[in-house]
């Protein structure tokens, strides 16, 4: 029968077991608590241990979480400064390209200055040309002692130099002579008009001798 250490400890002190049975039983009750003794020093250090390492352990995490604190930042700081970097070279790029356009706009402009400064020379050359082929004159005549215009000439045919004086001619041996030089006049306005890139208001139609000059405004009305 199971009997409680109450009990037993009863009947030793009442002498129910033998005086050698007794003491081997206290000795091994004695054994028996110095190893619960070091049991529980054992488990007390065990707990210290884990403790201790609970808290290195914890150390150890608080250190790499600061650690990957300050990597994370620095991974940040890196990123700003290449996002910096990048904006820079952007800007860096769009000047160059702004700076290559405005360089080519500079020699395109200096070729159109020099073309047109050619095309100027060049008209300027031809005109002087028509100057020669068509040469124009004055003719004076003397009222009072001073001279004045009285008509021009354009390759030595008179040209009239009022109206009244075309009226005058009409029917005359200068009739032919006059529309000759009005030949000449419409040939020279002709040719100036091609040279200098000048449209004319009222074209003129040149047939020689019988050039005439068309009113599109007329034309249109009629």
């Amino acid at each position: 029968k199971k009997q409680t250490a109450a009990e037993l400890m009863q009947k030793i002190h009442e002498g129910a077991f033998p005086m050698g049975f007794v003491e081997s039983f206290r000795n091994y009750v004695k054994k028996q608590e110095s190893l619960v003794a070091e049991f529980r020093q054992s488990v007390v250090r065990k707990r210290q241990n884990l403790e201790e390492a609970a808290q290195a352990i914890q150390s150890h995490v608080e250190h790499h979480q600061k650690q990957v604190f300050i990597c994370f930042f620095f991974f940040l700081a890196n990123i700003c400064k290449y996002m910096y970097m990048y904006t820079l070279l952007c800007i860096y790029t769009h000047d160059m390209i702004a700076l290559q356009k405005y360089e080519k706009f500079n020699e395109d402009r200096q070729i159109l200055q020099l073309n047109d400064r050619r095309l100027r020379l060049r008209q300027h050359k031809m005109c002087s040309q028509l100057i020669h082929i068509f040469p124009i004159g004055m003719k004076h005549e003397e009222n009072n002692g001073t001279f004045r215009v009285h008509s021009y000439t354009i390759r030595s045919r008179e040209l009239p130099g009022s109206v009244d004086k075309v009226m005058e001619l009409i029917g005359t041996n200068k009739e032919e002579e006059m529309n000759i030089g009005l030949g000449h006049i419409a040939h020279l306005c002709m040719l100036l008009c091609r040279y200098l890139y000048i449209p004319l208001r009222h074209p003129i139609e040149y047939r020689g001798s019988r050039s005439y000059i068309i009113d599109c405004f007329i034309e249109a009305e009629t």
